[in-house]
Order: structure tokens, then C-alpha cells, then sequence
């Protein structure tokens, strides 16, 4: 399971890092999203506390293994926010139909 901090209460929103960052940060904004949203800052596969898994990192494997984790959660489908890598990630999940905003 990837490594994750869940915060505050409301629809669920998945928050994905850029590329050599991790859910640290997202630490800045945090205070503000927990009122109003279940917040799932996640570290992408191979980042922060997240061991890499399979072979190659694509966008399509980072997006299946944050798909698994939200799912494990019962959170599916969640609006999910990134930026960079993440937003990538983020794009991949809306095409997939397993985000309900992106």
C-alpha cells in the first residue's frame, strides 16, 4: 500500500506531489481543505514512504497503483488535484473514469 496521510472530513480529494517531492508538500494547504474534504495526500510509488512497484514508472503505473489505494479505502471516485507528476498522474485517473474531477 502506498504511503499516505488521510485528514479532515467531506468528499474525498486525493492530492498527488510533483515529481522529487512528496506529501510533505501539501502540508501548507492542508488546513485549509480539511473542513470541507476527506484529504488523501499520497506519496507516488518510489517517493517520500512509497516503495517502487513493478518495473517501469509510467504515468499509467503510478495512476493504477493510487487507482488500487483509493479503492482499498473505499474512496473511489474521488476528485483528485496534482501538479506536476502528480498532475499527470491526476489526468491519467480522469481518463481511466476513476476521478470524478481532475
Amino acid at each position: 500500500m502506498l504511503a499516505h496521510e488521510r485528514t479532515g472530513s467531506g468528499p474525498p480529494l486525493v492530492l498527488l506531489h510533483g515529481i522529487g517531492l512528496d506529501r510533505a508538500c501539501w502540508e501548507p494547504v492542508l488546513g485549509l481543505l480539511e473542513p470541507g474534504r476527506d484529504v488523501l495526500a499520497v506519496d507516488l510509488p518510489g517517493f517520500g514512504g512509497s516503495a517502487m512497484v513493478g518495473g517501469t514508472p509510467t504515468i499509467a503505473a503510478l495512476a493504477s497503483a493510487v487507482g488500487a489505494l483509493v479503492r482499498a479505502l473505499g474512496l473511489a471516485p474521488p476528485h483528485v488535484a496534482g501538479n506536476s507528476l502528480g498532475g499527470a498522474v491526476a489526468l491519467e485517473l480522469g481518463a481511466r473514469g476513476e476521478a470524478r474531477t481532475c
